[in-house]
C-alpha cells in the first residue's frame, strides 16, 4: 500500500510540474516546427508571456509580453496576429500576397500594422487604430473600411 501511495504522490508531483512548465519549455518540446520557425522569424526577440497549445486539436495561441497575440490552426497555419497597442514587426507583412504588400506600401506606409487575420481565402488587415482592408488570396483589394 505504501508503494502505491508513493507512486500516486510521484505522479501528482510530476503532473503539477508539467502543468506549470514555463512557456519556453512547452514551446521547445511540444510546438510543431512550422509554428516555431514562424514565431522565431517574426517574434524571436519578444518574450513569451503565455502559450496555449492543444496537442489534441493542434491549435495554438501565443501571447507576448508586449501584447502581441498569435493564433494558429491545427495545420500550423496562421489564423490571426493582433496587437492592441504595439505595432506588429515590419517583417510580418511578408505573409501577405505581393499585390497587398505593394498596396499598403504605396498608400499607407505610415500606418503601423495592428492585425492580420486569414479566413476563408481572405486577409483582413488592420492599419493604425481604425483602417481595415480586406484582400483576396491574390492580394486584390475587396474592401476598405476607414
Amino acid at each position: 500500500m505504501k508503494k502505491y501511495s508513493l507512486l500516486f504522490l510521484w505522479v501528482i508531483f510530476n503532473f503539477s510540474i508539467c502543468a506549470t512548465a514555463a512557456p519556453s519549455v512547452v514551446y521547445q518540446r511540444h510546438l510543431p516546427r512550422k509554428m516555431q520557425v514562424f514565431l522565431d522569424r517574426h517574434f524571436g526577440k519578444y518574450e513569451i508571456e503565455k502559450l496555449e497549445y492543444d496537442a489534441e486539436d493542434g491549435e495554438c495561441k501565443v501571447k507576448y509580453s508586449n501584447g502581441i497575440e498569435v493564433e494558429f490552426d491545427d495545420f500550423g497555419s496562421l489564423i490571426e496576429i493582433e496587437s492592441d497597442y504595439a505595432p506588429l514587426p515590419k517583417s510580418i507583412i511578408d505573409i501577405l500576397p505581393s499585390p497587398a504588400i505593394d498596396f499598403i506600401a504605396k498608400r499607407y506606409s505610415q500606418r503601423p500594422i495592428r492585425k492580420i487575420k486569414y479566413k476563408s481565402g481572405t486577409y483582413k488587415v488592420k492599419l493604425g487604430k481604425s483602417l481595415e482592408i480586406i484582400f483576396d488570396e491574390r492580394g486584390n483589394v475587396i474592401e476598405i473600411d476607414d
